[in-house]
């Protein structure tokens, strides 16, 4: 069985081509093991729009790099299969509260970072496996550590996924996972060999998410979900942090938003006993000029899905009208991207697996105006550079 990808020209951003498969669907038990039977997944387009890489996973659980033109007319693999993750499954779509795993073009387009196995030995003899972080190079396909795991490391992150490239190329942040699925924030200086810094809960329920880099990248915003008991109702928080470590400030929380009369408002703004807000965050993007940052929430209000879009202005923390709830709608609500300086890009997902529906559109950042692009077959996809093309594995 094939998986291939499609490229849908958006038309200016007001439709598009899609077929009816199923992105995210895995390959049935007792496939032959040949190369024949595959997946092609978590497609990415390189910064200068001329490339596309993707990875295809054959029936035996190895994982190959491929690189493919952007009018996908010509394909080549780009160094070999091999097993990245030899007990679950990269989850690349971005209908998720995780960041997607994923590759990652460097900033020039000359290397792109992928997961690779490693494993741990613990007490017993007991061999635990977990990823770590390489670049593989274009040009000739070879392969460097980006960030691995100390032969002496002592952690519970064992899973380094989903990097990000600082724009100047000369850092990466990633997130790190455990067995449990606890997670933390970690950036590592490429001209060194070891973690920079890492965001680590003062409590035991670790989980931190979507990292963004700002355009000139002096700031890494990222969520960070507060739980500090069991019994307790978690807090979403948005936090910038500059690359040398210092953290410059948490510029949104959840628990400052309540609900009223069925409106959220600021819990500053009423005495009167209100419903606690329990949202998920679903992705964060900077604007193009770093002026804003565009966050998208999923939550419940009365067992019904609904989503919203946030607009911050992140450099100016004190002043309370830089938040702002833009849109509020039904359905999950993912992956926001900036088209331009006023409209934003995002997925639109229906239902639940496996009968979800899902539908690129754009949202005017100051109406709050949504605009349906066109339905795609998966959550699988990524923008063009341009924003005028979206490449789809189907």
């Amino acid at each position: 069985m094939k998986r291939l990808l499609a490229a849908v020209a958006l038309c200016g951003l007001a439709s598009c081509r899609s077929s009816h498969t199923r992105g995210w669907q895995v390959l049935p038990p007792g496939i032959p093991n040949n190369s024949s039977s595959f997946v092609d997944f978590c497609p990415r387009w390189s910064h200068d729009g001329k490339h596309i890489a993707f990875l295809r996973r054959f029936a035996d659980r190895r994982h190959q790099l491929f690189l493919t033109s952007s009018d996908l007319k010509t394909i080549k693999p780009a160094g070999a299969a091999e097993v990245v993750t030899p007990d679950r499954d990269l989850v690349t779509g971005r209908d998720s509260g995780r960041t997607p795993d994923g590759i990652a073009w460097s900033p020039d387009d000359k290397s792109i970072a992928i997961q690779r196995l490693e494993w741990f030995v613990r007490p017993g003899n007991q061999r635990i496996p977990g990823t770590s972080i390489w670049a593989r190079q274009i040009e000739d396909a070879g392969i460097k550590p980006l960030a691995v795991h100390g032969a002496d490391y002592a952690g519970w992150l064992f899973y380094y996924r989903a990097p990000v490239w600082s724009p100047d190329g000369k850092r990466i942040a990633f997130v790190g996972e455990g067995l449990r699925g606890e997670s933390g924030l970690l950036l590592r200086p490429l001209a060194g060999t070891g973690v920079e810094w890492g965001v680590s809960r003062y409590d035991q329920y670790e989980d931190t998410e979507w990292p963004a880099w700002s355009p000139d990248g002096r700031y890494v915003a990222f969520r960070q979900r507060v739980l500090r008991s069991v019994t307790a109702d978690p807090v979403e928080t948005i936090v910038l942090r500059e690359p040398a470590g210092r953290v410059a400030g948490t510029i949104f929380k959840s628990s400052d938003w309540q609900w009223t009369g069925g409106r959220l408002q600021n819990r500053s703004a009423s005495s009167n006993t209100l419903s606690n807000w329990q949202p998920q965050v679903t992705g964060i993007a900077w604007s193009p000029g770093r002026r804003s940052l565009a966050i998208s929430f999923h939550d419940s209000f009365d067992r019904s899905p609904e989503s919203s879009l946030w607009i911050l202005q992140p450099l100016e923390v004190k002043a309370p009208s830089t938040t702002a709830m833009v849109w509020r709608g039904e359905g999950k609500l993912s992956g926001p991207v900036w088209i331009d300086e006023r409209t934003i890009g995002a997925l639109v997902s229906m239902g639940g697996r496996p009968t979800n529906t899902f539908s690129a559109v754009r949202i005017d950042a100051t109406s709050g105006k949504v605009t349906q692009i066109c339905r795609l077959p998966s959550d699988d996809f990524d923008w063009s550079p341009d924003r005028k093309t979206i490449v789809i594995a189907d």
